[in-house]
This record gives structure tokens, sequence and C-alpha cells, in this order.
């Protein structure tokens, strides 16, 4: 172990000139491994005698420290040992864990405060225009990346629709707070729409369920559509007039006899009596175009047929997760029209919504 210790020392002196140690960082070498060889510490005391260390201020030989390999703690004051002072290292293995330990701390005081924030926010306490700015510094105190801070503000906002939108109804007031906590939790109308388009129909039902309903101009609607005077335009989606065909299939029987000619060749006598019967119904689109919903009326324009639909001559609407039918006086068929999943409800709520708001 000395000669090993010897030859270690001797190796560290022959770089004495590139890492610029003296004898008494040879001993600390030495110390730092944690024994006691005087053979080593003669070796290095010789070795580094006949090789003393040329200082850069003078440019005499002088055995005398210039740099420290055993740097002590900035904290305490205790050697962080040869290799720590190598790396760098600032602090010892105690004061080391201590500051982990401490930061650790920290960041679950800022996680807690971050979620404290979120409810507050949620409950639109926090109504300060720097709202969305503080929680998302509590966000990065707390260790969260920018993609799990998107994440987490996505699957609260996600909850929070879940809960106004529970009766169907959104008033102003909740207008204005919803708008608030979109805006602290950075949620933009792209955002919204590509994130959360199954919550569009149900926050437009919502909105008509108030009687608070928007405005299209003569030049949004698709095409060409004459509204008449005082007439407005609320909505207009795609839609395809659909027809309830009957389908019909032929069943009858044979009645009659047979008797065989020769191998293999039998001749029969008799008639074949059938009927066509009804084999239920399906329904087959009969048109595509646009339908409209308006202050007074519906109206489809397809590519073959227009319909118009007189809200004063409705009688009943059925509604459908991807249809909806409606049932006129003076009229045996009752249109039928398939949309996109969601669409209906808006539709019926529209219609509802400029019901109500006549007979005021």
């Amino acid at each position: 172990m000395e000669a090993s210790l010897a030859r270690m020392a001797r190796m560290w002196v022959r770089r004495a000139s590139v890492l610029r140690v003296s004898v008494a960082q040879m001993r600390c070498i030495i110390s730092s491994v944690g024994t006691t060889a005087p053979r080593a510490e003669a070796s290095v005391d010789r070795i580094c005698t006949s090789r003393p260390v040329r200082t850069a201020a003078s440019g005499a030989r002088a055995d005398k420290e210039v740099v420290s390999m055993a740097k002590t703690c900035d904290v305490c004051g205790n050697e962080v040992g040869f290799f720590g002072g190598l790396i760098g290292r600032k602090l010892c293995g105690s004061c080391d864990s201590e500051r982990k330990a401490q930061e650790r701390e920290a960041r679950e005081q800022a996680r807690e405060r971050f979620e404290i924030d979120l409810a507050t926010l949620r409950d639109c306490t926090l109504s300060s225009p720097g709202a969305g700015e503080q929680l998302k510094a509590r966000a990065s105190a707390a260790g969260m990346s920018d993609k799990d801070f998107r994440d987490r503000c996505l699957m609260e906002f996600e909850r929070y629709l879940e809960v106004i939108l529970e009766d169907d109804l959104m008033t102003v007031v909740e207008g204005e707070r919803f708008d608030a906590y979109s805006d602290a939790l950075g949620i933009s109308n792209e955002v919204f729409e590509d994130e959360f388009q199954d919550f569009i129909p149900r926050l437009y039902v919502a909105k008509a369920n108030d009687g608070r309903l928007p405005t299209m101009r003569q030049e949004q609607l698709m095409g060409t559509l004459m509204l008449k005077e005082g007439e407005v335009a609320h909505m207009e989606a795609n839609a395809s007039l659909m027809k309830l065909i009957t389908k019909r299939e032929w069943q009858g029987g044979y009645r009659g006899f047979s008797f065989k000619l020769v191998k293999g060749v039998r001749f029969h006598t008799g008639s074949v009596r059938g009927r066509s019967v009804d084999a239920g119904t399906e329904l087959k689109e009969e048109d595509v175009g646009f339908l409209t919903v308006t202050s007074e009326r519906l109206i489809f324009r397809g590519d073959r047929k227009t319909v118009e639909i007189q809200f004063s001559k409705l009688l009943s609407l059925n509604v459908f997760e991807d249809g909806i039918q409606f049932h006129i006086s003076n009229r045996q068929t009752a249109p039928l029209f398939r949309l996109e999943p969601g669409i209906p409800g808006c539709v019926a709520a529209t219609i509802s919504a400029t019901a109500e708001a006549a007979s005021d």
C-alpha cells in the first residue's frame, strides 16, 4: 500500500507543472485516501523538494501552496474531499443532502400553492389581471415543465366544463367567469376548438337556453338566402334530407309433383305462387345541402329540393344524436334531416329560444 501511494505521489509531482501543487497538497492527497504512510510521505517530501514549483509572479523556485486541491465546503467549512475538489464541488456531502431536501420541500410547498391558486381561479375569487402569470410562476417553482403545466391546465379546464354545463344553462355571470378562467389558463379560441370540440355544441345549447343566440350576417351564409325584413339568421349547418323507404321482398312456394324419366333427369309439374311482402323500412339520402335556422323559420337548401318550415306551423320535433325530425301542421310526411353529432341539439335549442323570445 505504501509503495502504491509513493508511486501515485511521484506521478502527481511529475505533473506539478500543470496542476501547480505543493508538498502540503501532496500530503492532502495522501490524507484524503484515509491512511498513514510514512514512507510515502517521505517520498513526497524528497521528490517535491527536488522539484519545487515555479511561481508565475516572480519566476523564483519556491515550495509554496498555489492551488488547494482539497477544497472546503462553502457552508460548514469541512473538506469536500479530493475528488470533490477536482470536479468543483462547493458543498460537502451532508450540506449537499440538506440543500436537496430544502429544494424538495420548496417544490412541494410551491405545488401546494399552485393547487390553491388553481382552485381559487376556478371559484373566480382571484380576478387580478396577472393571475395567469402568477399561476405559471407557481408551476415553474414547483418544477413543472411547460408541457406538464399545459396538460394540467387542459385537464382542469375539462373538469370545469363538465361542472358548468351539467345543467345545460350558462348565465351571463357564468359566461364572464368562463372567459376569465379560460384566459387565466391560456385557453384561447384556437386551443378550445382543437382540444374541446365535443363541448362546442353543449356550450352553444347552454347559451341558447339562457336566451343568448348568435347572429349571422348575410355574407356569412352559404349560398344565397334572402332574409325577410327584421329576420335574423342564428345558425347554419351542413345537412342531408333523408327519405324513409319501404323494402319489399318476394315470398312464394311451389305446388306439384315430379317423376324420373332417365337417370339424372326428372320431370316437374305444378306451379309457383307468391307475393310481394313488406320487409321493413330504411333511410335513404334524398338530397344534400344547408340547414339554416332564423328567428322565424327553418330553411333547407339542397341541390334538388328546398324545404321551408315556419315556426308558427311547427307542432313538435324529434331530436336524435345525428338527426332531427319536424312535424308540421297540414303535412303528412315529417321532414327528417341528418346532421353532425351534437348539432341537432343546437337546432332544437335555437328554435326553443326564438319561440320564447317571440312569446315575450
